[in-house]
């Protein structure tokens, strides 16, 4: 009752925070083309060096404990993308225009919801993360490792 009062229905919550923990990522015009082989590994943005998010074992990257769910980043293994907050599973990637649309099941500490975000591949290997499809500048994310 005192959710329905404030304004702030559950499900609307969670796929707020769904959205905001997959981490849409796109690129500038040139881009490559990409399908989720050219995603796999570990990826921060710019403003996040790779060393403050993540540690590497001997099998495999994963964020540190206690994960910065604030921190702008992901892993992609496989069909999954992991952020701090949510896992994702990438349903499918298609084009639009220049940029990949990726469709994605995100499942956060709140819920389970659908999640759509654009995606592409800038030629020095870099990824942007565009807010909608209107958005010219972007956020830059690299890959860490390797």
């Amino acid at each position: 009752m005192e959710e329905e009062m404030s304004g702030i229905r559950p499900r609307s919550f969670a796929v707020g925070i769904a959205a905001l923990a997959a981490t849409c990522i796109a690129a500038p015009a040139f881009s490559a083309p990409l399908d989720v082989g050219d995603l796999q590994g570990a990826w921060a943005q710019e403003s996040f060096a790779c060393d403050q998010v993540y540690t590497t074992g001997k099998a495999r990257t994963d964020f540190k404990k206690p994960r910065n769910i604030f921190a702008a980043a992901f892993i992609v293994s496989g069909s999954r993308l992991t952020t701090p907050g949510a896992t994702c599973k990438i349903l499918s990637i298609t084009s639009a225009g220049d940029r990949k649309l990726l469709s994605l099941s995100c499942a956060t500490a709140i819920g389970v919801d659908a999640v759509k975000t654009q995606i592409s591949r800038a030629q020095d290997g870099s990824l942007r993360r565009y807010l909608n499809k209107d958005d010219p500048v972007g956020s830059k994310y690299d890959r860490c490792g390797r």
